[in-house]
């Protein structure tokens, strides 16, 4: 039997902020937010080289995909989930993009009026994926394989919309809820109705909340109800992205999947893909701690890639040691423990 293929190109367990995903089934090929981006400042530091390499291999992967995919589905304007026209150096700039003939990109219209930001990503979009885009005005929108559903709320940001993706082979459906961060009811409840064999969805920013203890239980406490919902009709529940920005946010998803063991597959897209979680951001003070670069290393092209060279080797034993899946890196305190060892040996 042909199975669907999917994978996870770029999350936070896979070292990058995201949500960007890949689907296959019989020669029918599916992306879904092209976009990949590091947080520009965290703790007061700027992403570390090894941070970028795993940005660039993300990038690599993004671009490859979109060479011979049918269908490009954009959920929102997010810098980590679309390609822009004015990229930072740790995001994916438009301009690299190639899409093959006859490829659709598929761009909900927001139905409330856009910012200005959002609004020059909006049209970068149009303007350097012209032949290709497609603008979604009535929702829910059905093709192919594809159903769309939008609007609906980016957590608890009132002002950005997103759209949930299901994309339905005959074996297999899937389902792609980012924004949803387990805490919205009304899109948890219509995920439900889907009733997808798998989900990637992001659980809560719970990162932004460390000092306010009432609301970080508040989000935990919601997100496990919204959990406890899925997995009544899902058979694998990946969560990943907004929640693993902080080394708390992995546990609680260790956590669940544990509580949940037996009734449904729930786990990290670094799970998933059988490869051991690598929280760059979370963990980027143990990065700048143990192998040092100054903070603003990436401000010059000559500083850029003198950098990045010094630290390719490191970047290349640690993606080694990832990829193998066989429990090196746990946490953070693992993940120093790796770290060191490399350091010492080289």
């Amino acid at each position: 039997m042909v199975r669907v293929r999917i994978k996870v190109l770029g999350t936070e367990s896979l070292g990058v902020r995201g949500l960007s995903c890949f689907i296959e089934y019989r020669g029918v090929k599916v992306v879904i937010d092209p976009g990949v981006a590091l947080g520009f400042s965290r703790y007061g530091l700027h992403p570390h080289p090894i941070q970028a390499l795993t940005g660039y291999c993300v990038r690599g992967e993004l671009l490859n995909s979109l060479l011979s995919t049918d269908y490009v589905v954009i959920s929102h304007l997010h810098g980590d989930h679309v390609p822009l026209v004015n990229a930072n150096p740790f995001q994916l700039p438009i301009q690299l993009v190639r899409l093959r003939e006859g490829s659709e990109v598929l761009l909900p219209v927001p139905t409330e009026g856009l910012g200005r930001l959002f609004r020059r990503r909006f049209r970068g979009l149009i303007r350097y994926l012209s032949n290709s885009i497609k603008l979604l005005t009535h929702p829910p929108h059905h093709e192919g394989p594809l159903s769309i559903y939008w609007p609906l709320p980016h957590g608890l940001n009132s002002s950005t919309y997103v759209a949930i993706t299901s994309v339905n082979f005959s074996n297999l459906r899937f389902v792609h809820a980012p924004g949803s961060q387990l805490v919205l009811r009304g899109s948890v409840e219509l995920i439900s109705r889907l009733r997808p064999d798998v989900v990637v969805i992001d659980g809560p920013p719970i990162y932004r909340y460390v000092n306010d203890l009432s609301t970080y239980s508040l989000l935990l406490r919601k997100s496990l109800e919204g959990v406890r919902e899925l997995v009544r009709v899902c058979d694998v529940v990946i969560i990943d992205h907004h929640v693993l920005r902080c080394s708390e946010g992995l546990e609680w998803v260790k956590w669940v999947g544990e509580l949940f063991s037996g009734v449904a597959n729930v786990l990290t897209a670094a799970d998933y893909l059988g490869r051991d979680p690598l929280l760059l951001e979370a963990w980027r003070r143990s990065l700048y701690e143990l192998v040092k670069v100054p903070n603003d290393w990436f401000l010059s092209r000559d500083s850029f890639m003198k950098y990045l060279s010094m630290c390719r080797r490191y970047y290349d034993l640690i993606m080694d040691s990832v990829l193998r899946g066989c429990g090196v890196v746990r946490d953070e305190l693992s993940f120093k423990y790796l770290l060191k060892s490399l350091l010492i040996n080289d």
